[in-house]
């Protein structure tokens, strides 16, 4: 029997479309108590096997520890205090206060009054003292390490997970298409060009129709948000509505998106291409104030461990006068629906002497006329808080403070906001000069924009470009000299790079998408991730649908060590791979790649053994002597890229990406067992955590997906957490 102070954990109903809570509903804090996996490095990773996660009212994480580390620690201190003195007394467990809920995994079957109902097997009193004492010291370790951190013990909801269950951050999908998903698993005859002409480019005119468009959008984001995705680049169309439903969409759901409308002026079809490069930035500016004005705008969390300080954050003076210089295409945010509310966790995080503001995420937008939102957002507009002509009270220098402090608020809003757009320019041959060169205007004035778009894909792909822009000596430098190479530009494939371009790629400090079941399936070749990584190259993983027909990261994850093998054994046997001063089977061992070993919690392979002497577990260091080109991409880089690689790639690794304090809680509750009816996934019982982590990397799917997390709210899963 389950006591009163328990309650039984119940799940909604499977593939169930969720909807995150609405801002006025702030979120209960939760503490989770179980397996936890997050990246550290590109070469290890944190297990806990008991960890404790509390996450606050706005969906940000306040704490993360080893709970069996802080058990040790208070066993030790108990110890101490009695003098070694054995104590065999029986006791009791102490009860949990009532207005704590405790959830298990997975629910319980209903107890039952029946007289025929068997009798309890019996338990000796050593056994029981045992698993009472194992209690005890749970509680007390739980309750340590939540009034360390400022929570009053019981004042939260408890979510216990099962054996076999762990929680990972989300999936960071940094590449697709997602007006492409209805054509999943079609065009596997063609390459690049013929594909978008036969497949992709029919389907995409399609979404003209706002009412088709809002119909496959909602499918489609449903479905990424179950696979594990919690954020994303996404391209949608050339349709200014059509984009503007997939940003709208995306807020509604729930899910950590980029959003571009797609921008294509030449190359294309009659009938499906922007007529001019103005019309293309109008267009453009629009869609750009239509996310931006999704309400309401939730706020950035505080800075409670160094993770939180991003190397993208702008406080430069271009940034403090962006907003201002796109005023005349951006419609003034309503006040009323912006406003912060009050934080449950002001007081949290006592160890950081930090005072914390949250804020819920977005809810959906006010239902109103598309087409009206859209048309009225070409007016000219004012950002300081006071529409034109109005009444003004105060000094000059007062009302300048208070127009700069606005300005700066909603800088903030802008960068927190769940769903925010990107420029989408689709590839440089579908672009004239005069476009790349507005876009790079566009992003010159604020920095602050994203940029998303294609290079050196496919051989036909790079030859036509070539021929179109004579001045440049290579595909990269056309985006270079348009001044489109930004440490927020995110470029998908990069499979026929030379080192002239990797360099540059690396001195503009841009992210790459890998997407590797694409690059398989259009037959566009293997791209050279080893290389890239070892240049600092920032890497994450892409879907790339439809050119790849894998809806989950999953697939990249299994494609992209698939690709890195076989770049291994080709150039392996070409006889490219050499290792100086090694022996011939010291050589067989470093082409086999390293094996794992768990130190400390930390997942790492054993070709990374000068990391057990680092101090503080700083990996970084380790990175850049490590040869990533010596083997085959490691279950540690691999997930690095899934998760905070992909974070990094969308600027957004301060935010999301890692399990780690001051974060927000995009995660995904994996389950493991037999109940998930995935027959792929052959688990043990005497598994370890390490052997079922790598299991549901390369065997798991949507199944074992039980809760997606997006900013602290259940958003998606199998059995989702109701």
């Amino acid at each position: 029997m389950v006591s009163d102070s328990w309650l039984v954990h119940s799940f909604g109903c499977a593939g169930r479309p969720l909807r995150p809570t609405g801002s006025g509903a702030r979120l209960t804090r939760r503490v989770f108590v179980g397996a936890v996996v997050s990246p550290k490095s590109l070469l290890s990773l944190r297990i806990y096997q008991r960890g404790i996660i509390g996450v606050g009212s706005s969906g940000v994480i306040r704490f993360v520890e080893d709970l069996e580390k802080v058990e040790s620690e208070l066993a030790a201190s108990v110890g101490s205090e009695s003098g070694g003195e054995e104590d065999d007394r029986c006791s009791t467990p102490v009860p949990i206060p009532g207005n704590q809920t405790a959830k298990n995994h997975h629910a319980e079957s209903t107890a039952t009054d029946s007289l025929d109902m068997l009798p309890p097997p019996a338990i000796n009193a050593q056994e029981l003292s045992g698993i009472s004492t194992q209690i005890q010291g749970e509680e007390a370790a739980i309750k340590s390490v939540v009034e360390k951190h400022g929570w009053a013990y019981g004042a939260y909801e408890l979510v216990k997970l099962d054996q076999g269950s762990f929680l990972c951050p989300g999936f960071v999908d940094t590449h697709i298409h997602a007006c492409q998903v209805p054509n999943l698993g079609l065009g596997q005859q063609y390459e690049l060009l013929g594909w978008l002409e036969n497949i992709t480019f029919p389907r995409e005119r399609k979404f003209e129709d706002p009412v088709y468009a809002r119909k496959t959008y909602e499918s489609v984001v449903q479905r990424m948000l179950n696979c594990g995705t919690t954020a994303a680049a996404m391209y949608a169309t050339i349709h200014e509505e059509g984009g503007a439903i997939l940003a709208e969409v995306c807020n509604e759901k729930g899910i950590r998106a980029l959003v571009g409308k797609c921008q294509a002026d030449r190359n294309c079809p009659v009938d499906y291409v922007e007529k001019n490069a103005s019309l293309s930035m109008e267009a453009t500016k629009k869609f750009i104030n239509y996310c931006r004005n999704l309400l309401p705008y939730g706020h950035e969390p505080d800075p409670l461990s160094p993770s939180l300080t991003p190397s993208d954050a702008s406080a430069s003076p271009e940034m403090d006068h962006s907003i201002a210089r796109l005023s005349k295409t951006m419609r003034e945010i309503e006040d009323a629906t912006s406003s912060p509310g009050t934080s449950q966790d002001s007081q949290a995080s006592t160890s950081t002497n930090a005072t914390s503001v949250e804020t819920s995420s977005p809810e959906p937008m006010r239902k109103s006329s598309l087409g009206q939102e859209i048309g009225d957002m070409s007016k000219d507009i004012t950002l300081n808080g006071t529409a034109s002509g109005g009444h003004r009270t105060g000094s000059v220098s007062s009302t300048s403070s208070r127009i700069s402090k606005d300005k700066k608020q909603k800088e903030k809003d802008f960068a927190a906001a769940l769903v925010q757009p990107i420029l989408t320019p689709r590839f440089a041959l579908a672009c004239s000069e005069a476009l790349l060169t507005s876009i790079g205007a566009l992003v010159s004035r604020d920095p602050s924009l994203r940029i998303q778009t294609h290079l050196s894909e496919n051989a036909g792909e790079i030859e036509f470009t070539k021929k179109l822009f004579a001045f440049a000596s290579c595909y990269t430098d056309v985006y270079d000299h348009f001044s489109l190479l930004t440490p927020r530009t995110i470029l998908a494939h990069c499979i026929h790079l030379d080192d002239h371009e990797m360099k540059l790629i690396r001195e503009r400090k841009c992210g790459v998408s890998h997407c590797p079941n694409s690059n398989f399936n259009l037959r566009s070749g293997a791209a050279r991730i080893g290389e890239m990584l070892n240049m600092g190259i920032k890497v994450g993983l892409g879907t790339d649908m439809s050119g790849g027909f894998g809806m989950s990261v999953l697939s990249a994850i299994r494609d992209a060590s698939f690709a890195s093998k076989t770049i291994a054994f080709t150039e392996e046997k070409a006889g490219k791979v050499k290792v100086e001063g090694k022996s011939e089977e010291e050589f067989e061992e470093t082409i086999k790649g390293p094996t794992k070993r768990v130190v400390d919690g930390e997942l790492k392979p054993n070709g990374v053994d000068a990391m057990a002497d680092l101090p503080n577990g700083d990996s970084s260091r380790a990175e850049d002597s490590f040869d990533f080109t010596k083997s085959p991409l490691s279950l540690a880089t691999l997930f690095y890229m899934a998760t905070l690689g992909g974070a990094e790639v969308c600027s957004l690794a301060h935010r999301t990406g890692s399990l780690d304090v001051g974060k927000e809680f995009d995660a995904l509750l994996i389950n493991t067992d037999a109940s998930c009816a995935n027959p792929n996934m052959y688990v043990e019982e005497d598994d370890t955590l390490e052997a079922r982590f790598e299991k549901m990397l390369f065997c798991g799917d949507d199944r074992n997906i039980a809760s997606v997390f997006v900013r602290g709210r259940v958003v998606g899963g199998s059995a989702p957490i109701v």
